[in-house]
């Protein structure tokens, strides 16, 4: 017996289409450098992926420049946002006190306090806003 029903199921990834995402993926690493897409904001992958989904959506398949699939360029330049927001997720996640309220879910630098009693103090009767859901400290 094997206990693999919640593990991620590769073999439902159309490879095919992956090849394709692979191609515009050399591509890139030929043109400016592998890599180099992590030194990208990410707001020009935004409009890039915008670009290729309305060439595709007029009817037109292949890129002008590449001669690959539009939604194959798409699909990369989702994979780098997608890239981003997952290493910012795994990012230290901090508390930062604004003057009234505990703010979690965002990475702030490190408060430290020299006492117990500074870090009681300062957090006592505050609001607290952790995913979305305020709390009151008491």
């Amino acid at each position: 017996m094997k206990f693999d029903d919640t593990k991620p199921d590769y073999s439902l990834m159309p490879f095919g289409a992956l090849d394709e995402v692979v191609k515009v993926l050399t591509y890139g690493a030929n043109k400016y450098d592998r890599f180099n897409w992590e030194k990208v904001e990410r707001h020009r992958y935004e409009a890039a992926a915008m670009r290729h989904i309305s060439a595709y959506m007029q009817g037109e398949i292949h890129d002008d420049e590449t001669g690959i699939n539009h939604t194959a360029h798409a699909i990369c330049n989702l994979l780098f946002l997608l890239e981003f927001d997952n290493k910012s997720e795994k990012k230290d996640k901090k508390a930062m006190y604004n003057g009234d309220e505990l703010i979690y879910n965002t990475t702030y630098q490190s408060i430290n306090f020299a006492t117990p009693e500074e870090w009681n103090q300062a957090y006592r009767n505050v609001n607290v806003t952790v995913n979305g859901m305020n709390y009151e400290t008491k």
